[in-house]
């Protein structure tokens, strides 16, 4: 009798064993909630970091005329009265665009002929 009982408290030690290291619920699993928790505080205090900026922004462009000009300028391209805004074009779009002098028409094509 105390072999059956040593071997049932043997199987049952293995059994909460492998739950505690291996099943749902087990050390591991822990180790790796704990790890996404971490990443996820980490991510929530950046997201907070950017949130407070923004919230900084809004207060700014709510209470100063001058920030509201300056993106106004930057973002939209506006000038004040009397100002001279200046353009000055990326190469590689003036490389793609012809001039209109150098265009050419047939004057016999369909598009041209007056009917």
């Amino acid at each position: 009798m105390m072999k059956w009982a040593a071997a049932v408290l043997l199987v049952l030690l293995a059994w909460l064993q492998y739950r505690l290291w291996f099943a749902e619920g087990s050390l591991r699993d822990l180790a790796m909630l704990e790890q996404r928790l971490q990443t996820m505080q980490s991510q929530n205090e950046a997201l907070q970091a950017e949130n407070a900026k923004l919230l900084d922004e809004i207060v700014s462009l709510k209470t100063s005329n001058e920030l509201i000009e300056e993106r106004a300028r930057q973002d939209l391209g506006l000038i004040k009265q009397g100002e001279i805004l200046y353009l000055f074009p990326d190469k590689r779009v003036t490389d793609s665009v012809r001039p209109l002098a150098t265009i050419q028409t047939n004057p016999n094509s369909p598009e041209t002929k007056d009917d």
